[in-house]
């Protein structure tokens, strides 16, 4: 009773530790990033014609400050250890506010274009390993390495003009990633001398596969698992933009073309936390597997 109490304890106090540890590591490089950025005096609002020139000279005066690093990235947690994230220079507002907006919004893509990513991939993988079509393994393989070639935004694109959502779109960038290493995990499951006894044995392929090839591969489809939540965080910006999705990913991009410092560091904080929450729940999964195999 103590064990079992004492796991899930020890999980949650691992992944905190994990997170308090690597997210102030995580915003001293995107502060440094920042401060040695050269056009960290500009503003896009100086490009406004309407403007006076002691107007734009006032948008183009750096505080010394924010040359440091150090400095920009103390007062920035000292400030979220209370609580406050900020004022957004860019809206005006205050930044809690403004992610209090539109992670909803982001949450929904990346749940759907992961669902959808996995759906077919794993959907895809399955079932050419139950029917052993050599056409249909060809042409899928061919899909997964046309699309991996195609950058994310050049997908957005083609989710604009299709009018499609962003969660689609996702799962199109999702989808041949997983695909080829799930296709590659069960290839090499199916060498396993288990597997060819069993088959020898005259075991259906179902059985085959759901008995034989599936349970030793979870750990590595775990580990796939958190990696593809990776690759769609780093997917939302390009695709959030093009396509005009009112996320997080359109606010990191209003931030940067806006010098926005604190709302900029909020974003990536918040993409880094959910990162790092998804490899820290994969590798919990993954001994607790062990455990239970063990």
């Amino acid at each position: 009773m103590t064990h079992s109490l004492a796991g899930p304890a020890w999980a949650i106090c691992r992944i905190t530790i994990r997170l308090a540890t690597r997210l102030p590591l995580i915003a001293l490089l995107a502060c440094t990033l920042l401060c040695l950025a050269p056009g960290l005096s500009s503003d896009e609002r100086s490009l406004d014609l309407r403007l006076s020139a002691s107007s734009v000279a006032a948008l183009r005066t750096t505080n010394p400050s924010m040359r440091n690093p150090v400095a920009v990235c103390a007062a920035y947690l000292a400030a979220l250890a209370h609580g406050d994230l900020g004022q957004s220079t860019t809206y005006g507002s205050p930044v809690l506010e403004l992610v209090r907006e539109r992670w909803l919004v982001t949450l929904r893509s990346l749940l759907g274009g992961l669902l959808g990513g996995w759906m077919l991939a794993g959907g895809s993988a399955a079932l050419l390993f139950l029917l052993r079509w050599r056409a249909a393994t060809f042409a899928a393989a061919a899909l997964a390495t046309a699309l991996i070639c195609v950058p994310s935004a050049l997908i957005g694109l083609g989710a604009m003009v299709l009018e499609v959502p962003v969660a689609a779109a996702m799962a199109a960038v999702v989808f041949p990633r997983v695909y080829q290493y799930a296709g590659r995990v069960l290839a090499q499951a199916t060498q396993a001398p288990h597997v060819v006894c069993a088959a020898g044995a005259g075991m259906t392929r179902w059985r085959l596969f759901c008995y034989g090839c599936l349970p030793p591969t979870l750990p590595e489809l775990i580990a796939m698992a958190a990696a593809s939540a990776g690759i769609a965080l780093a997917s939302v910006v390009p695709l959030e933009v093009i396509c005009d999705s009112p996320g997080l990913g359109q606010l990191a991009w209003q931030a940067t073309l806006g010098r926005d410092v604190p709302l900029l560091l909020s974003v990536t904080l918040a993409m880094a936390a959910a990162a790092n929450l998804c490899a820290a729940a994969a590798d919990t999964a993954i001994q607790a597997l062990a455990r239970r195999q063990a």
